[in-house]
């Protein structure tokens, strides 16, 4: 496998691939026999593949309904898609992830597949249809055949792609890279704060990052995996969401976190509070704890704007992946309320705000 795709990486630095064709056919076909599919059975490896239940609306002049290519393990009787591979001409997928996103994740609609893929031949993107949250966020690992190692390149190809890791352990392995790229998106949001408290306080940069994950995410995050991905990359496509408790976590620290020391310490001070009173735009009540408190504002908006969907945190059927705390809102409607106090203050204010009222005079919190 190494020396395709070192062959492969010549051929593409060299511009011999021209078009979707030749991708799917030189590169990806042969990639996939490598890894064990019979690419001559038709039944194993079918081209063009008429997704079921497909929404005639979607269909266009470009997009047909059909996956480019859909791997099945041919001596399984249901049929059931073990593979889908989406795959575009080269260089095609840069500044057009989140567009052939929704294509992919319009296939997965009713024919879901194990593992999905979307691929210009130079990038690889994978999928685990499967997962909780929106598609962009069930992104488990990606690499670049141009330019990315050819050992970290076949790892991954070998334990996601390889015929006889289907079905069991392709998707055990999807799960494993998704949580671990799920964690390491969350290191990431207290990274900065974490080493500048530790400079502050005179702690573990490690230690006070568990505790600011556990008070943010609710999460029990060990301080092993903290050490252990640490320094470990983010993927993130250009145009996605990044795969978190909340649907939009903030770009960089909020302005209270990056002051002087004396801020940095009483903002985790803070998160060490418990509220007991929430003033919620016209009225005092009494609460037991962050989540109570979120759940009451989110409670009184709903209940004075029925048509509310909380900037996507409230919908009809559980998006989000089953560690998550989701509880069923008055009007029946699931609502995520996974999230520590620091998110429980921002996304409480945040709703306020976004419909229409002043949270200087509409939210108060005594603790």
């Amino acid at each position: 496998m190494k020396d395709i795709l070192k062959n492969i990486r010549a051929k593409l630095l060299h511009g011999d691939f021209n078009n979707e064709e030749q991708v799917r056919f030189s590169l990806v076909a042969r990639i996939l026999q490598a890894l064990g599919w019979d690419i001559w059975d038709p039944n194993e490896v079918v081209t063009e593949y008429p997704v079921k239940k497909f929404p005639e609306k979607d269909i266009t002049k470009e997009e047909s309904g059909r996956v480019d290519i859909a791997l099945f393990i041919n001596n399984h009787s249901d049929r059931t898609p073990e593979v889908f591979l989406e795959i575009k001409a080269p260089e095609k997928l840069k500044g057009y992830y989140s567009t052939y996103e929704e294509q992919l994740q319009r296939y997965n609609y009713h024919d879901r597949s194990a593992i999905s893929i979307l691929t210009d031949g130079v990038e690889w993107k994978f999928y685990l249809p499967s997962a909780g949250g929106s598609f962009d966020q069930r992104l488990f690992n990606e690499f670049n055949i141009r330019d990315d190692s050819v050992e970290i390149i076949n790892q991954i190809l070998q334990e996601v792609l390889a015929k006889d890791n289907f079905r069991r352990k392709a998707i055990q392995t999807g799960e494993k890279m998704l949580e671990e790229m799920k964690i390491i998106r969350m290191i990431n949001t207290v990274k900065e704060e974490a080493v500048r408290l530790a400079i502050s306080l005179g702690d573990s940069r490690y230690e006070i990052a568990h505790k600011l994950l556990k008070n943010r995410y609710g999460r029990e995050i060990s301080l092993e995996d903290i050490t252990q991905f640490w320094d470990s990359k983010v993927i993130e496509n250009p145009l996605s969401k990044p795969f978190l408790d909340v649907d939009d976590k903030p770009k960089k620290p909020e302005p209270d976190l990056i002051g002087d020391s004396e801020k940095r310490v009483n903002r985790l001070n803070f998160i060490k509070k418990v509220p007991k009173r929430v003033f919620i735009i016209d009225k005092w009540y009494e609460v037991k704890s962050w989540r109570s408190m979120y759940i009451l504002v989110c409670e009184e908006i709903i209940k004075r704007h029925p048509d509310t969907d909380l900037s996507g945190n409230l919908v009809n059927e559980n998006k989000w992946s089953k560690g998550n705390a989701i509880i069923k809102a008055s009007n029946g409607k699931i609502l995520n309320v996974n999230l520590g106090a620091v998110a429980s203050e921002k996304y409480a204010k945040k709703f306020l705000e976004s419909h229409g009222y002043n949270v200087k005079e509409c939210f108060k919190l005594e603790f």
